[in-house]
């Protein structure tokens, strides 16, 4: 059985990391912050040289499927950092940006980073030096230049648009420096991880770019099983969406990893993921490894017995996207009525024993500025009798079956997607009870991941969709600024798939990401602002948080659970001090 730890030991864990708290009482958390290792370097600085040390292979088991090593396609930033390397990343056991290509992060103070009385900003980055591409070529500054260039490119299926299109012009007076002038202030000018650019080998892929065939280009053996990148392991074998094996480059940068190799295993299948943990068959399990439920089972199993560690953190939530190309639910009392419908507390009861909370708003609950902005926001409790009210006054009446009709005589009926296999899947039966009660005819529509991550369905639906929220400011002019809302024109790329459009959000974004570089002392104004138009816009559904666990074996060490953004924060950040000491 799972015990309760005492509470001073979560109190002491919690004044370690802020995050510690999280799931709101959920005290199996007690053991996922652990204290960062006496005898480990500052994240942004190069280990001393050592002679190597032979480890035996690390496999590691996730159940995030991937056919993309950068930014296009189906991918995971956690395999992605094991052998590409970013401008910049952050440091999970101080939750600090640190210069991972770059020597350190532009600053004001030191006149790397220049805010100009016109609204636009400029920053001087300077890489480290003897940085190598895994084929040995050296590292350009150019190869920055050149991966803005593909990355704006509206032919070239990369999502993450935002920050490039956002730069006005490049200088590179020598190899190592990068000079940045942008339209406008963002966050950017000092953080540039791999959500906001992803970068691309020059000297392999620009030949055929410069052909503008767009087919070939996306085709190229780069993008999957001839990838060659800058991180602490190189690629030996690729086959997207089932393994991933890498070796230790002993040319990179911040020094040789200490674990040989690592053999990373693609297993969608989470009763095998489950079985493979309990038998030590693989040592680490990343993203969507688990299912809450066998969380539990595999402490009580697994940890229990000494074989290792299971660590639970929130990192993003489940929500409900409703389609904004369908005109169902331009109403936004239908909006509203559909929420009251949803018995949340409920679900957490049923589906968490009670451990995973309910989410109001985008912001995790161990955010300085969460109770401010719950307070702002609108709160949408269940009650059957308020959701029937408003959908009445929208023109929604129950027919002779039971489901609700406009006087057009349409029904209130729509098709609702979740990924097969899934948490989310498990959230999708009760939600379209819930609606069912109060006369809405839903028809389920599953896929697997692989297939809704296709262009064919990509970032749109003609109902509902069950989706991830991401609970990070640093994340939400991405997904709800709507210069990103998805388009046939853009190839359905674009993180607003909400389709949320509010010219006065656009510009509390914009004026948000001004503030986290001018004047951080007015964030909090800024996302309790923002959590109050996102309660009261609906642009999703939220749910409840999602907990992602992490488990490793004992002799393992230097390994960190993965809190709020999934995109940007990545347990790989360190893997090249990853350890077996036992």
């Amino acid at each position: 059985m799972v015990r309760i730890r005492p509470v001073q030991g979560v109190i002491d864990q919690a004044r370690r990391c802020p995050w510690a708290g999280v799931v709101l009482g959920l005290v199996l958390v007690a053991a996922a912050c652990a204290p960062a290792p006496p005898t480990q370097s500052p994240a942004g600085q190069a280990q001393p040289a050592a002679a190597p040390r032979v480890q035996r292979t690390l496999v590691v088991g996730s159940g995030r499927p991937v056919n993309n090593l950068s930014n296009m396609g189906v991918r995971d930033g956690e395999a992605r950092d094991l052998v590409n390397a970013s401008v910049t990343n952050k440091d999970l056991t101080t939750f600090q940006w640190y210069g991972w290509l770059a020597e350190e992060i532009p600053s004001i103070d030191r006149g790397t980073l220049r805010v100009n009385t016109d609204g636009t900003m400029t920053s001087t980055w300077k890489m480290r030096p003897g940085i190598k591409w895994h084929d040995g070529t050296p590292f350009d500054t150019r190869d920055l230049v050149f991966s803005v260039e593909i990355a704006r490119d509206p032919n070239v299926a990369i999502e993450e648009k935002t920050v490039p299109e956002m730069i006005e012009r490049m200088e590179t007076p020598d190899a190592r420096t990068w000079i940045v002038h942008y339209k406008r202030v963002h966050l950017s000018g000092r953080s540039i991880h791999a959500s906001y650019l992803g970068v691309v080998p020059r000297h392999i892929l620009e030949p055929v770019y410069l052909t503008k065939d767009y087919v070939a280009f996306e085709g190229h053996p780069w993008w999957s099983n001839g990838f060659i990148g800058t991180g602490p392991y190189r690629v030996v074998d690729f086959k997207p969406a089932e393994l991933l094996e890498v070796e230790a480059y002993d040319d990179y940068f911040m020094g040789r990893a200490k674990i040989d190799r690592i053999s990373w295993r693609i297993i969608q299948d989470r009763n095998v993921m489950q079985t493979n943990i309990i038998t030590n068959t693989v040592d680490v399990t990343t993203r969507d490894a688990l299912t809450f439920d066998q969380a539990l089972v595999v402490k009580e199993q697994w940890e229990e017995r000494g074989q290792g560690k299971v660590l639970l953190a929130p990192y993003n939530g489940y929500a409900v996207g409703l389609s904004g190309m369908n005109p169902l639910f331009d109403d936004i009392r239908v909006k509203q009525a559909l929420m009251h419908a949803i018995n949340r507390e409920e679900i957490k009861e049923t589906l968490s024993r009670g451990l995973i909370d309910v989410q109001h708003i985008p912001l995790v609950p161990m955010h300085p500025s969460y109770t401010s902005a719950l307070a702002a926001a609108t709160r949408y409790d269940f009650n059957v009798e308020r959701a029937q009210t408003l959908l009445q006054q929208a023109g929604w009446t129950k027919g002779a079956d039971g489901v609700l009709a406009n006087g057009r005589g349409e029904r209130f009926s729509f098709e609702f997607q979740a990924p097969s296999g899934t948490d989310e899947e498990l959230l999708q039966a009760p939600i379209a009870n819930y609606w069912k009660a109060v006369g809405v005819d839903t028809r389920i529509n599953n896929m697997p991941n692989r297939t809704l991550l296709t262009e064919e369905f990509r970032n749109r639906w003609p109902g509902a969709r069950m989706i991830s929220t991401f609970p990070d400011p640093d994340n939400w002019e991405n997904r709800y600024h709507s210069r990103n809302i998805p388009t046939e024109a853009t190839r359905w790329v674009g993180e607003n798939y909400s389709r949320w459009a509010n010219a006065t959000v656009d510009k509390l974004l914009e004026d948000m990401f001004v503030a986290n570089i001018r004047q951080p002392e007015r964030l909090d104004d800024f996302i309790v602002q923002f959590s109050r138009f996102f309660s009261q816009d609906l642009p999703v559904h939220s749910i409840r948080y999602n907990v992602e666990t992490t488990t490793f074996r004992t002799g393992l060490t230097n390994i960190y659970p993965k809190y709020g953004n999934p995109g940007e924060n990545s347990r790989t950040w360190n893997v090249h001090l990853w350890e077996w000491k036992d």
